[in-house]
């Protein structure tokens, strides 16, 4: 039986968009990397069920410093989204943190989507457990430029 996440949040937004497009943003390289985290990633995003999922954060003239590797369990086109990650790799193969999210798209009609983002931290080690409060807070930032981003598509 497996553990217990040790921190889950929910955060959902009312998109100003159609349900194509915020899809598109979550599942498209360049669209994924114009609002992930700040302006200092890149992402890879091979969105199908095995797929995998790289993000990559860039120092100074764009170099990787590190990635975040995931893969995606279930993929439901503009429905729903679920993959896990791992970041911060030590030296003996595990990884800092461990993450489950689940994705989903609801077209409200309009123009208007419902995007619901589910975040479970499965683990997380020692070093990095000051961060744990602050992941709902990076998520939070992250989909802010994600509504900016779509918005602006859209308009």
């Amino acid at each position: 039986m497996s553990s217990p996440p040790l921190k889950q949040f929910t955060l959902i937004r009312i998109l100003n968009a159609p349900r194509e497009l915020v899809y598109r943003v979550w599942t498209e390289d360049k669209l994924m990397t114009e609002w992930w985290g700040t302006d200092e990633f890149a992402c890879t995003v091979d969105a199908q069920q095995g797929g995998k999922l790289v993000i990559n954060k860039l120092n100074g003239a764009h170099i990787p410093a590190f990635p975040i590797t995931g893969v995606f369990y279930e993929v439901q086109p503009l429905a729903k989204l679920v993959f896990g990650t791992k970041a911060f790799k030590n030296a003996d193969g595990t990884f800092g943190t461990e993450n489950m999210h689940i994705i989903t798209f609801v077209d409200l009609g309009n123009g208007k989507t419902k995007l619901t983002v589910n975040v479970s931290i499965l683990s997380m080690s020692d070093a990095l457990m000051p961060f744990l409060e602050g992941f709902e807070e990076g998520w939070s930032i992250s989909l802010d430029r994600l509504s900016e981003l779509v918005t602006k598509i859209h308009s």
